[in-house]
């Protein structure tokens, strides 16, 4: 029953965590930009460009986060726990 409760703990940390770092605003502006100009009638040169600039917005936080926990700035990804305030 214990294991039970372990598993089922970690799987909410889990859950959270990945929701927290899908959640981040530097993730979620350029991709609901794209949206808006898809949903806007944007020409398909338009919508490369935006999806380019997206990927690379994304790319950039998804290094940084990277970045941060490797040089020991931050304990996980999810900059926004008490562990990482410092940085």
């Amino acid at each position: 029953d214990d294991r039970r409760d372990l598993a089922t703990a970690l799987m909410r940390t889990a859950m959270a965590h990945a929701v927290s770092v899908a959640g981040h605003p530097a993730i979620v502006m350029p991709v609901a930009a794209g949206f808006a100009a898809a949903a806007g009638g944007a020409s398909p040169e338009m919508m490369q460009a935006i999806l380019r600039v997206t990927g690379g917005v994304v790319a950039a936080v998804l290094i940084n986060s990277f970045v941060q926990v490797r040089r020991g700035k931050w304990a996980d990804t999810d900059a926004c726990g008490r562990r990482n305030a410092a940085s």
